[in-house]
């Protein structure tokens, strides 16, 4: 065997960098080689965040390209006696011989990563997410490191991404439960797939409707349809428990499209309210649902013929993490449709405003973080108390949604003085415990008949 065949075996051929064999083998020699008991090396698993939309949007040679930057920029941060390695396709890692310089080493990584990147003409930004882990009390070996380094760096990346996360000995608890849940999910999924086309319902997954209200009369404008997993073992989960675990594992598009199917069929059938207006449904879709492009904007059309469903009925919400490169396009093709967009958790993120001038949506979902910080000042015997900080943003917001002709929503009212504050400062609609339970499939056509109580929407509180 030639040393060429020798480093082709040992070492990645696009960045140089150790293979994942060769770096295990290294790390290994590094603990053996001993005495580490004041040094404990600490293993730093670095992730990045999104990579695959690179190549999706600029090709894979722009990737490859980022890449070697990247692995550039590691070897630049990591010193001297550090072992690098490449683990997989955008996955690093780093064993530093000094644990105090863990947490710098991070630090500098993740400002480093995130410098933009001129390739073939693009211009690329990209961030990193990182998981440490410590020897010995973390991992005796190389590949047990390697996996506690990789449950913290999923620690960081639940957190928000572009952030490090040593690991810590309850995330193992939470990642053998996650693990367990993720079992769950792919076989309560495939039997609804099986279900589906014996054409019988299935109970695990549901959909549950949550009342969104007009503030001006009380009347019902529209319904959230939210997926619950009824598990078996667990009961009821809500989206927050899974819908992003669906969407690591690939298996969000099934789910969202199932979701969207059947929340456009059953609002097909609903009656209009009793002031003769239609009733609009509003559901969640996921950015890999948008990263199907025209075959997304296929599905809606279709499902819309399928099932009746006047387009403008449908309000599909998306959260800011859904806009990545190229969501514009698909976005503007869905609006063609008639079918509406909503802004979700308007306020949390980093570029709500820059959202807004690229895509017309039609309604701002204010995050439900504003409307419980609104009310922190209970109401005086005289009125209602000024507003709270959250309440001029809350304001603001409102200002901005008139106007840019797009309608406001509250997220989250829970009580009266919440639900006061926010028609005070100009919001349209409504969503919360506040103004109703959510209903189930069958309970919906029959609410939408009953009058409703109108007394807490008049002007002066009784």
């Amino acid at each position: 065997m030639t040393i060429a065949d020798d480093r082709d075996r040992d070492f990645d051929r696009l960045t140089g960098l150790m293979n994942r064999r060769r770096f295990c083998e290294a790390v290994a020699e590094v603990l053996l080689a001993g005495p580490l008991d004041r040094n404990h090396p600490t293993l730093l698993a670095i992730d990045l965040d999104h990579f695959k939309s690179i190549n999706d949007s600029a090709g894979l040679e722009t990737g490859d390209a980022v890449l070697k930057r990247v692995a550039s920029r590691i070897k630049g941060a990591a010193g001297q006696d550090a072992v690098l390695g490449r683990i997989s396709g955008d996955e690093f890692a780093i064993l530093l011989p000094h644990p105090m310089d863990a947490a710098a080493t991070g630090a500098k990584l993740l400002e480093l990563v995130a410098r933009p990147y001129a390739v073939n003409g693009h211009a690329v930004k990209i961030t990193a997410s990182i998981g440490a882990a410590t020897w010995p009390q973390d991992g005796q070996d190389a590949e047990a490191l390697i996996q506690s380094a990789n449950i913290a760096l999923h620690h960081a990346e639940m957190g928000g991404r572009n952030r490090q996360k040593a690991f810590e000995p309850s995330m193992l608890e939470l990642s053998r439960l996650r693990h367990a849940l993720e079992n769950d999910l792919r076989a309560a999924l495939g039997l609804q797939q099986m279900e589906l086309r014996a054409a019988v319902q299935l109970e695990q997954f549901v959909l549950s409707f949550h009342p969104q209200i007009a503030f001006a009369h009380g009347r019902l404008r529209s319904f959230d349809a939210v997926l619950n997993w009824v598990h078996p073992a667990r009961g009821s989960l809500g989206p927050d428990a899974f819908f992003r675990l669906a969407e690591e594992i690939g298996l969000v598009n099934l789910l969202g499209n199932w979701a969207l199917q059947r929340a456009c069929a059953a609002a097909a059938a609903w009656p209009p309210g009793p002031d003769g207006q239609a009733i609009q449904v509003a559901v969640d879709i996921s950015h890999l649902q948008l990263r199907e492009g025209r075959a997304f904007v296929r599905l809606v059309t279709e499902t819309l013929a399928k099932t009746g469903l006047a387009p403008g009925r449908l309000k599909l919400q998306l959260v800011e993490g859904a806009l990545q490169e190229g969501a514009d396009v698909v976005l503007h093709e869905l609006r063609a449709l008639g079918v509406k967009l909503s802004l979700k958790d308007f306020g949390v993120g980093r570029s709500s405003l820059g959202m807004l001038a690229k895509i017309q949506f039609d309604e701002i979902k204010i995050d439900r973080s504003f409307t419980q910080a609104s009310d922190l000042v209970e109401p005086t015997p005289y009125g209602m108390p000024p507003p709270t900080a959250s309440g001029w943003m809350i304001r603001a917001i409102s200002a901005l949604g008139l106007g840019l002709g797009v309608t406001t929503l509250a997220d989250g009212v829970a009580t009266r003085n919440q639900f006061e504050i926010m028609r005070r400062d100009g919001l349209a609609l409504a969503q919360g415990p506040f103004l109703g339970a959510p209903l189930a499939e069958a309970e919906v056509a029959s609410a939408i008949l009953l009058p409703r109580d109108l007394e807490m929407f008049s002007e002066e509180p009784t």
